[in-house]
């Protein structure tokens, strides 16, 4: 099985072309609200600081298999940011209009390039039923390792870290025994939404084995990933989950965080967010715990 046939059963194709596409409109209408209203440019980022770029960057090599078109998206992104944005900016200053009128053509004719190009990859894809957990419909464990291989490579080539979550639902036996194990699906899938909606696009979340989760977060550093740990604990904690139409639970999940220091093993990585998480669950649950840079004991 290819890996992009995988990726692309993790998500719904359809919703995750319309959101990458929808993404490089919104940056360009967020570009003509600032020419309208003669806003400064300079509130105005490069489209390589957009989410769009961070999921190119990370997801959109997996999921089209490193396809040409992925660089002629680099190419056109690149041109954006280092030619047309500059140029814009000279020709504001300048004030011609004929100048800026030019570069906005530009700049909309290499974002067509890019809506046009990731469409087309797209439409090559097919929704299969593969490489996802049936019940969180979370990326499941298997390409797990390709995942790491990846962002270990990017971190050497690039110097751009990353780190990885695991996350345990505190005495989820407790839940099994006393609710049934249908209220105890019921919280899994719950959990699953709450850390989808605290991951950016280029993050990847996976359902790690029974209570177990894993988030591997994309161009983060040490206290940028304990601030996100942080906040996906503290949502779970805050949020009521429903087990039944008239019966809600309290649950809490123990984090463990683990950054990329170079070492070009990606079980090393995991068996550092191992322990970290044996520490957490040993000195209380419900709370972050940083990995050390060796590996601790499995749980």
């Amino acid at each position: 099985m290819r890996l992009s046939d995988w990726v692309a059963a993790g998500h719904n194709i359809s919703a995750e072309r319309e959101r990458q596409i929808g993404a490089v409109l919104d940056w360009e209408n967020r570009l003509f609200r600032i020419l309208a209203t003669e806003s400064s440019l300079d509130d105005l980022p490069g489209l390589r600081a957009s989410a769009f770029v961070l999921w190119l960057n990370h997801k959109a090599p997996l999921i089209f298999n490193d396809r040409p078109e992925l660089n002629a998206v680099a190419e056109a992104v690149e041109r954006i940011d280092q030619q047309f944005l500059p140029m814009l900016l000279m020709g504001g200053a300048l004030g011609d209009e004929a100048h800026r009128r030019s570069v906005v053509r530009g700049i909309l004719q290499e974002a067509e390039k890019i809506k046009f190009l990731m469409a087309e990859m797209f439409d090559r894809l097919t929704d299969l039923e593969v490489g996802r957990d049936t019940l969180t419909q979370l990326f499941n464990r298997r390409f797990l390792p390709s995942i790491l291989k990846r962002e270990i490579e990017l971190c050497r080539r690039r110097n751009i870290a990353f780190a990885i979550l695991m996350l345990d639902v505190d005495h989820f036996k407790q839940v099994n025994d006393r609710f049934g194990h249908e209220a105890g699906d019921r919280v899994l899938q719950q959990v699953a939404s709450n850390l989808m909606n605290k991951v950016r696009a280029g993050d990847f979340v996976f359902r790690y084995g029974g209570e177990e989760f894993l988030i591997v977060l994309a161009e983060v550093d040490e206290a940028q990933a304990m601030q996100v740990a942080e906040k996906v604990r503290q949502r779970i904690e805050t949020s009521p989950f429903l087990i039944s139409h008239e019966r809600s639970l309290q649950v809490t999940v123990s984090v463990s965080v683990a950054c990329s220091d170079g070492h070009p093993d990606y079980e090393r990585m995991i068996e550092r967010a191992d322990g970290a998480l044996y520490r957490a669950k040993r000195e209380g649950r419900n709370r972050v715990v940083l990995a050390d840079e060796a590996p601790g004991p499995s749980l």
